[in-house]
């Protein structure tokens, strides 16, 4: 048994240190307090997970997005509650926080439980529970090693551009949220990267959950911030008169659509 592990013949309640103490081979999970027996999973379980975990991780590793997990990290959900989800994906600042043993300090941004017949008793008990999984935790600071390490991604936050997005950032949110949200922004690499970031930003109105909504959107379809942003009328999002002044904090020229909006008074 590893140093610390919880014998099977302790009696609870269990709390989260007591969770990650359990060996590697030990796959209970903590609900309520009590480590359940979690069923070991069949074939065709084990191989769509595995699919599923390539597959994200095709996607989000050439895009430095995150990286996606199998069953086996813990994830905390409260004092007296953790799980191990079949699959995880965190993004890149939320991979770079977690620790060894688990991830006691946010969330993941996508959970999947694969369902089975065989682990559909134990389902029952552990979806309820991995429903609990909230809001993604802060994300990292934005001066990293990754930063050292590619001198090609200083020079880009060093572009008119960026500059702009920085002085932007430092418009509308407070001193210590402005490398998260910078960090949030940087997690976009699609089509058009420095307007979306700023359609992202001016939706956001300074509110770091906001921003996190609004990228998770313009990753799905950048058009979709796009339209909220500039075309306000059109997408019911808030008025024009509301549109131009999120612009106007930020610092920024308004957009074609929106610079026929007169200030308000």
């Amino acid at each position: 048994m590893p140093h610390g592990a919880v014998s099977g013949s302790r009696r609870g309640p269990f709390t989260w240190d007591d969770f990650v103490r359990l060996g590697e081979d030990d796959l209970r999970e903590l609900i309520d307090g009590e480590l359940v027996e979690v069923e070991v999973p069949s074939k065709w379980h084990e191989h769509v997970v595995a699919m599923l975990v390539t597959f994200l991780n095709a996607w989000a590793i050439p895009r430095k997005a995150g990286r996606a997990l199998a069953s086996g990290y813990k994830v905390r959900i409260d004092e007296t509650r953790g799980v191990m989800p079949d699959v995880q994906f965190l993004t890149a600042a939320g991979f770079g926080r977690a620790g060894q043993d688990g991830l006691d300090d946010g969330h993941p941004e996508l959970t999947v439980e694969v369902l089975s017949p065989s682990s559909r008793g134990a389902d029952r008990v552990k979806i309820p529970a991995r429903g609990a999984l909230g809001r993604p935790g802060g994300v990292a600071g934005r001066v990293t090693a990754k930063d050292r390490r590619h001198p090609s991604r200083r020079a880009a936050r060093s572009t008119p551009g960026a500059m702009a997005l920085s002085e932007a950032i430092a418009r509308v949110f407070v001193q210590p949220e402005r490398a998260a949200a910078a960090e949030v922004l940087d997690l976009y690499d699609g089509n058009e990267p420095l307007r979306v970031r700023l359609a992202v930003l001016a939706l956001s109105s300074g509110n770091l959950d906001e921003l996190r909504d609004m990228m998770r959107a313009a990753q799905l379809d950048y058009r979709d911030v796009l339209y909220w942003a500039e075309y306000p009328d059109e997408s019911k999002s808030m008025t024009r008169e509301e549109a131009a002044a999120r612009y106007r904090a930020l610092g920024v020229p308004l957009p074609g659509s929106l610079q026929a909006t007169k200030r308000r008074s």
